[in-house]
């Protein structure tokens, strides 16, 4: 009888990764209220609620006439005042000779040197005046700080806006960074601890598989990058947040997310 034939495999040794499943949430990395630093009236919204933009891209247009007027008004006064400091100089400079030879007093030459260094100093003024309306005038085009999504516009065009650095600036719309996206889930204090132990740097540079309610597979991959400093006593776990890629724009902020 002939002995049967049985298969068999190489028996290899290889480290294999402790894994763990986890529940979480997508969040942007930014998030920029959109206001402007001038008031007008809104001439144009360039973009559609929902769109895709590129940092710098212009997205409101405010009606630019009031601050070209302010513009051209601040350039004719630096002429006027660079022209009184031209003629303060040439006084001073007349001044400054005849002192020396007797012809004038020591007031005519004091007199004519402070009329010179204020002189000089309005021209200082009128350029600083030149260079804010210019600043004025380049911020009319409301451009997006980072790239990213648009949310919901809340102005028309039309409407009078409020603008600069105070909480009174009319709020335009909200754009959200969405690639790359942080994934966000708390992770027990036992699984933390092993796996601090197994990584004495410190650096929990891991690698992690990431689905969403609607798939059974884990499609998105990313790496942790924020591991939280304090455990939370209430429920013994600590936050931590992974980068996933969204180069393809299906993922988005707030969604549910298996880890």
């Amino acid at each position: 009888m002939p002995i049967p034939q049985v298969p068999v495999a190489e028996v290899i040794t290889q480290e294999l990764n402790p894994t763990a499943e986890y529940t979480g949430y997508l969040s942007a990395p930014q998030s920029v209220e959109i206001k402007s630093r001038v008031g007008g009236v809104i001439n144009s919204v360039s973009v559609p609620e929902g769109s895709y933009v590129r940092k710098g891209q212009v997205l409101f247009k405010i009606d630019p006439a009031p601050f070209q007027v302010a513009l051209k008004t601040a350039q004719a006064r630096l002429k006027a005042a660079e022209v009184q400091y031209s003629q303060a100089v040439l006084d001073f400079n007349r001044a400054n000779k005849l002192v020396e030879s007797g012809a004038v007093s020591n007031k005519v030459y004091d007199d004519a040197l402070a009329t010179k260094n204020n002189r000089q100093a309005q021209v200082q003024e009128a350029q600083a005046a030149v260079s804010a309306a210019k600043l004025d005038l380049s911020y009319t085009n409301i451009t997006a700080p980072i790239s990213g999504r648009i949310d919901r516009v809340l102005v028309t065009s039309g409407n009078l806006i409020a603008g600069g650095n105070t909480g009174n600036a009319t709020a335009l719309t909200t754009i959200v960074s969405v690639n790359p996206l942080y994934v966000y889930f708390d992770l027990d204090e036992k699984t933390f601890l092993n796996l601090k132990g197994q990584n004495k740097s410190g650096q929990f540079n891991l690698p992690i598989e990431m689905g969403l309610a609607n798939t059974e597979t884990y499609p998105y991959t990313g790496k942790l990058n924020f591991v939280s400093t304090q455990i939370d006593q209430r429920t013994g776990t600590l936050r931590v947040r992974a980068s996933i890629t969204n180069d393809s724009g299906e993922l988005a902020p707030g969604m549910f997310a298996r880890v």
